[in-house]
């Protein structure tokens, strides 16, 4: 889900369409809450998990150790796209 929030960013980054002006870097925290909300609404809509890696809470908001690990350190995380992003993206 990281993968495919990540390409769609990149891509709204790169695309001079006036629609996608103001888009801005998607950031780790950015992409703990929308993955914390994607897993609420998959709760109530499917009535079961969208992942299964548990959401911890932390000072600053929900976190998923896996992605903070993998991230660590970064303030964007768009700022390189790789086959296996793609390849995520395609899949989803």
């Amino acid at each position: 889900l990281v993968n495919w929030m990540r390409v769609k960013n990149y891509a709204q980054l790169k695309d001079t369409d006036e629609k996608y002006i103001n888009v801005e870097p998607l950031t780790q925290m950015k992409a703990m809450k929308i993955l914390y909300y994607m897993q609420a609404a998959s709760l109530v809509l499917r009535e079961k998990p969208l992942f299964d890696e548990p959401m911890l809470a932390w000072k600053y908001g929900p976190v998923i150790k896996s992605v903070h690990d993998k991230y660590r350190g970064q303030r964007s995380i768009v700022d390189s796209i790789d086959d296996q992003a793609r390849a995520d993206y395609k899949m989803i």
